[in-house]
């Protein structure tokens, strides 16, 4: 079981049966939520826990739905992270790499985003079809913009489950937009200038 859960697309060892003639393995497969852009030309492809997917491994034609993650700050994943959960490192410091909070709770937003019935919802309306989500920094707190293609910048705020008591769900969130959506509250803003 340990050497099929090495695999880097493999998620989890959900059977192994042992027939009269082989062996049966069934995988659960980490699937790509998002694409992560890193300075101008870094792409880095995640699941939604925020594990690096090996991107020589995929056909863009074939890739589907993915939302593009994106903030100032946001620094390329540690070495040989293919399989495993971003970490960020300093060049100096190698040994010192520590899990990116903000990029793993962009990579959770976004498989929330696209799970089958919010896709489903995001059809009836351009407004809830989200492109890209932001990790923006003011005055060093992060938070979470979620963004659609009419360039709508949402608050969004912390990922599903990383919620404070005081916070709506991710749920709730979600219900929130899908009314403001069929209620046509939400509209492109007149950019500046």
């Amino acid at each position: 079981e340990r050497a099929f859960k090495l695999f880097p697309w493999a998620k989890d060892v959900e059977s192994i049966a042992f027939p009269p003639r082989g062996i049966e393995v069934r995988l659960a497969y980490n699937e790509p939520a998002a694409v992560v852009q890193v300075g101008t030309a870094q792409k880095v492809v995640l699941d939604r826990r925020g594990v690096v997917l090996p991107a020589e491994d995929l056909d863009p034609a074939k890739l589907g739905r993915t939302i593009l993650i994106n903030g100032k700050g946001i620094v390329a994943p540690a070495a040989n992270r293919v399989g495993l959960v971003w970490k960020t490192e300093t060049p100096d410091r190698p040994e010192l790499a520590q899990v990116d909070r903000y990029v793993v709770q962009a990579a959770k937003l976004a498989g929330f985003l696209l799970e089958p019935h919010r896709q489903r919802d995001a059809e009836s309306s351009p407004v809830l079809r989200i492109l890209a989500i932001i990790s923006a920094d003011p005055m060093n707190e992060r938070w979470l913009f979620v963004q659609n293609p009419e360039g709508v910048l949402i608050l969004w705020g912390e990922a599903p489950g990383d919620e404070t008591l005081e916070q709506p769900s991710a749920e709730e969130k979600w219900r929130i937009l899908v009314d403001e959506a069929k209620a046509k509250a939400i509209e492109p803003q007149p950019r500046p200038g």
